[in-house]
């Protein structure tokens, strides 16, 4: 919208450019308790339950707006999954052996991944890039590090701060007792708490 977006011009035609949202996680470890390796989800109203399907420009039949895949590695069992199509992804992105000849994209996703045919320029670009993520990642453990110990540190000041206006009190309270038994003055009270006898008056309103 930034790139139409100028001084006067009206944007909601914009809306017809919009293009379906899909998003694939595989990941090796397992986020969900059941043996299902293949998890979809879509956005649904929360009252029919409906799926959200939208018009896209240059699509006839309504598509959805949104989608989010899983694909859980550790769960693979090839005894369970007989189509080819399926298998020969798992096998691809789980880093395990073919169990069928592979077809040629397979060979050529295998031949990018296989850095041992890279040409210079494609090392250095992957290593640059490669630090800079690490970099990256190393600066949000850093943030969320130093935030947690501003939490921890807030926290014990905080308890810290409760205890001393709680001895502060129980002080207060002891010589407002003394001097209410006659045993202090309030200039001697003020004195010892520290304070000003105006103070101490207000104390034992």
């Amino acid at each position: 919208m930034n790139m139409h977006k100028k001084d006067g011009t009206q944007t909601y035609h914009l809306a017809k450019e919009m293009i379906p949202v899909y998003a694939i996680a595989i990941t090796q470890e397992r986020y969900f308790e059941d043996d299902r390796m293949y998890y979809s989800f879509s956005l649904r109203d929360d009252e029919s339950y409906e799926e959200l399907k939208v018009y896209f420009k240059g699509i006839k039949e309504k598509r959805k707006l949104m989608r989010m895949a899983f694909l859980e590695l550790d769960k693979y069992d090839p005894t369970k999954i007989k189509q080819y199509r399926k298998v020969r992804w798992i096998e691809f992105f789980g880093n395990k052996p073919y169990t069928q000849n592979p077809e040629t994209i397979l060979e050529t996703a295998d031949m990018i991944m296989n850095r041992t045919g890279w040409t210079e320029e494609e090392q250095t670009m992957y290593d640059d890039r490669t630090r800079k993520l690490d970099g990256y990642y190393a600066h949000l453990e850093y943030v969320a590090e130093e935030k947690e110990l501003a939490r921890m540190e807030g926290r014990e000041e905080g308890i810290e701060k409760g205890r001393a206006e709680g001895r502060k009190e129980g002080a207060i309270a002891t010589i407002i007792g003394l001097i209410k038994d006659g045993i202090l003055t309030i200039e001697s009270g003020a004195k010892r708490l520290n304070i000003s006898e105006s103070e101490l008056t207000v104390y034992m309103r």
